[in-house]
């Protein structure tokens, strides 16, 4: 449910939010099995045990971290599985 680009520019994430053109990653890393092990406290990332593991680059994904958690809760969800 979160991508990020690497040595891109706007453009190539733009692109990707308006469904405009294509792309061919290099990488792919599936991250989801930490989506219930890690959250985002609005300053650092913490286990589930409350400890302090770091901080993200940029606080933005962070909050978009804890949206995606946020979603896979719904009961209705589509990204339960």
């Amino acid at each position: 449910m979160i991508g990020w680009v690497g040595g891109g520019n706007h453009s190539i994430m733009q692109g990707i939010i308006t469904g405009e053109g294509s792309l061919v990653p290099e990488e792919v890393h599936d991250i989801s099995p930490l989506i219930d092990e890690v959250y985002f406290d609005g300053v650092n990332w913490r286990d589930n045990k409350d400890r302090k593991i770091g901080q993200p680059r940029y606080q933005e994904f962070g909050w978009c971290w804890e949206i995606a958690r946020r979603i896979k809760a719904l009961e209705d969800s589509p990204f339960k599985g």
